[in-house]
């Protein structure tokens, strides 16, 4: 057993066990360890200095399931597994792409009667198709499929 039991004995323990030597103008090791367990202990879970509560009770809980586990086989999470995967199929993305693809061109649409349509002459006869561009829709579905990237802004999605 290693008896540590306070936060000064643990800080001591990983201190000793960290690689690095206290050199002139560099920090103590008792801090190297503090910036270790900060830093790159659970890196993904974010603590303020001083305060590793988080990052402790984070590891309580994988142990805890770790163990759980152990005793009972039906509590095991494979992450990896394919049938755990959320999929997206093809017909879903093209439909959300279409969306909007056709929402950017019914914008730019208006934005380019707006801009060609002055005021003074809004009672003649005017010819909406000049300002249509034929191939938004097709370059951007074509685009997506030959790429792969399936960027949709209205949805904030990078795929």
């Amino acid at each position: 057993m290693l008896k540590v039991l306070t936060k000064k004995s643990a800080l001591d323990y990983i201190s000793e066990k960290t690689k690095g030597a206290k050199k002139s103008g560099q920090k103590s090791k008792v801090e190297e360890a503090k910036e270790i367990m900060e830093t790159l202990i659970v890196s993904h879970v974010p603590c303020s200095k001083e305060n590793f509560f988080p990052k402790a009770r984070y590891l309580a809980l994988m142990i805890r399931r770790i163990v759980e586990a152990k005793h009972d086989p039906s509590k095991l999470d494979d992450r990896d597994y394919y049938g755990n995967k959320r999929l997206e199929l093809a017909g879903a993305l093209i439909s959300l792409l279409f969306q909007d693809l056709f929402k950017k061109f019914t914008f730019d649409l208006e934005k380019d009667i707006e801009r060609n349509l002055p005021k003074q002459r809004r009672r003649e006869e005017f010819d909406a198709i000049s300002c249509i561009r034929q191939d938004a829709l097709t370059m951007g579905l074509e685009n997506a499929i030959a790429t792969g990237n399936w960027s949709l802004k209205r949805f904030k999605m990078e795929r």
